[in-house]
Parts: structure tokens; C-alpha cells; sequence
């Protein structure tokens, strides 16, 4: 990136931060997505910031368990956005190798959302790309777990939510856990590198690692936080505080 645009992205950057911290100060309710960005945002403003995640639709009980989930793990997103492609790409040539090294030899990645042509010769024939599918959440089903690799700091990727509801185990790294209240060993499986996750594997198919346990704690997880009752409560609750607080600013100016 030429020095003057990253000069430039860095101070658009910093105008955002101190906006977003102004904007917290002055409002009745402020509200972040992220539990952790919302910490950070309440101490930076001495303000509190609530934790107010979106809503995800799912069963209100765990799926039936698939008796024999097909070998290979399955990637969510399209091979379009540039984190994604990086990812699958790491998988293939740094990742794969280390898992057939560790025995884990029928490591195929299935990748669900939109591919190209050209993301085909990119790749190895270990990772098949099945484009978009009718039911994501069935095909979702069908393979061992879901692979989550390395990414950016913030948010709760919503693909880890859906997989919870729909009984889907979840591999994900453990930079992609922060901030969400997920218990590693107990909601999912977490992994720092390509040896963690190759006896993370082999644990989950011998039975080490209890798969329906996992998936109704990852249930219990998603609907406890992210169901429409809960995030209905949250709203309501922030739409009275401000309502309150704008009563309040009224008879102040009224006096």
C-alpha cells in the first residue's frame, strides 16, 4: 500500500475512534455488538456501553444427532471476500500437510459459498468447492465439524452461531473465540495451530471429545444469547432507558 493511502487510512481511522467515543459520551444508550469492544468503549468513556448482540434464527432445541457424519471439515463464505480465500489457502499448504503427518490423512475441506474457476486452480484437490447450496444448514450437517481459521480481532462470526444452533461441531481458532463467552472443550473445540488441531480431530473421532455433549452445550450457548426472545429483552430494555432519560432531560429544562 503506497505511504500517503496508508497515511490516509490511518487518520480516517483515528476520526472514527474519537467520533464513535463522542457519540457514546453524548448518547442515552450506547450499545456495541461485542462484549469486549464494549468493555474497551465503557472504560475509554467512563460510560457504560452495553453488550447487545444481532439476532440469529434456530431451533429451540438441538437438532437430532447425524448417526455418521461424513469425513472432512466444512468452511462457510465466499471465496470473493479476500480473508476467506487467505484462509482456505493457508489450510491447503500450511495446515493440511500437518494433519495427514498426524495421521489425519482424509483432511478434505469443503468450502460452501460462491467459487470461481480460477479459486479451483488455486487449490488442491483436498479442497472441494461446492459453491452456494440450497440448505446450508443441512449441508453443514453432513461432515465432521467446522473449521473457523485465524481472523481479525472483534465481532461474533455468525457462521460459529448458526453451527451451534443446528448441531454443527465447531474447530475454531482461538482468535476467532474472543469476546464471545464460548467455553473451549465444552461449547466447541479450540485451536492455535496445525498440530492442535490434528489431535483436536483425532480426539473427536475416537470419542475423546463427546460430540453430542458439545452440541447441546453450543445449543444451549446460541439460544441463551443470540435467540430472538433474549435480544428482544435487551432492546426493550435500552428503548425504556432512553425514553427515561429523555423524560428526565425534559422536566430538567422545564425547572
Amino acid at each position: 500500500m503506497p505511504k500517503h493511502e496508508a497515511f490516509v487510512l490511518r487518520k480516517e481511522a483515528l476520526a472514527i475512534c474519537r467520533r464513535e467515543e463522542e457519540i457514546a459520551r453524548r448518547a442515552d444508550v450506547a450499545t456495541l455488538v461485542n462484549p469486549l469492544e464494549a468493555e474497551t468503549l465503557a472504560k475509554k468513556t467512563k460510560r457504560p456501553v452495553a453488550w447487545t448482540p444481532m439476532s440469529v434464527e434456530g431451533p429451540e432445541q438441538p437438532p437430532l444427532p447425524v448417526d455418521a457424519p461424513r469425513p472432512g471439515l466444512v468452511f462457510v463464505g465466499g471465496l470473493d471476500y479476500a480473508a476467506n480465500i487467505k484462509s482456505v489457502l493457508n489450510f491447503d499448504t500450511e495446515v493440511r500437510p500437518v494433519l495427514a503427518e498426524a495421521g489425519v490423512q482424509d483432511a478434505v475441506l469443503h468450502v460452501l459459498g460462491f467459487s470461481t474457476e480460477d479459486h479451483r486452480r488455486q487449490l488442491s484437490s483436498s479442497v472441494i468447492l461446492h459453491g452456494y447450496v440450497d440448505d446450508l444448514h443441512a449441508e453443514m450437517r453432513r461432515y465432521e465439524a467446522m473449521l473457523v481459521p485465524e481472523v481479525d480481532p472483534g465481532g461474533i462470526k455468525t457462521k460459529i452461531i448458526q453451527a451451534a444452533f443446528h448441531g454443527v461441531v465447531v474447530l475454531a481458532h482461538t482468535s476467532a473465540v474472543r469476546g464471545t463467552r464460548l467455553i473451549p472443550g465444552k461449547d466447541l473445540i479450540v485451536w492455535e495451530g496445525p498440530e492442535d488441531l490434528a489431535i483436536a480431530l483425532n480426539d473427536l473421532r475416537s470419542g475423546v471429545i463427546d460430540r453430542q455433549s458439545m452440541v447441546r452445550a453450543a445449543h444451549d450457548w446460541a439460544r441463551r444469547y443470540f435467540g430472538h426472545q433474549i435480544v428482544r429483552e435487551l432492546w426493550a430494555g435500552h428503548i425504556d432507558t432512553a425514553i427515561r432519560a429523555s423524560h428526565q432531560k425534559k422536566q430538567i429544562q422545564e425547572l
